[in-house]
């Protein structure tokens, strides 16, 4: 088996095309983290759009803006970023599971197993 792709280095329609091809990788376990990042990334815009309403809010001077709203908005974004890294680490960390599986090294199944999809 070749080196894994460098998932988060694909354009969308190359992904596709890739989890589309009759091969070992990306596989049904990257898809998912795939899909778990492509979730926080959503989550995440969400986050900015509440911030930008907030720092408006602030601005146009309507009514005075608690700190604690946003203060929750910036650390959900936080760990929406967090995760959506992790995700997509956990994507590319599928693909070498699987390619040291197919390769015979005795501690893959492990590895494979392990990894938290």
């Amino acid at each position: 088996m070749d080196t894994p792709l460098v998932i988060k280095d694909l354009k969308l329609a190359q992904y596709f095309k890739e989890l589309s091809a009759d091969s070992l990788y990306p596989s049904a376990g990257s898809s998912a983290a795939v899909t778990a990042a492509h979730a926080a990334a959503l989550f995440a815009m969400t986050c900015r759009v509440n911030l930008r309403k907030i720092k408006e809010k602030k601005e146009s001077n309507q009514q005075e803006v608690s700190p604690n709203p946003q203060n929750y908005w910036e650390e959900t974004l936080h760990r929406a970023e967090s995760l959506m890294e992790r995700a997509l680490a956990l994507a590319q960390e599928d693909g070498f599971a699987i390619k040291a599986f197919f390769e015979g090294d005795p501690s893959a199944a492990k590895k494979f197993i392990d990894i938290p999809l």
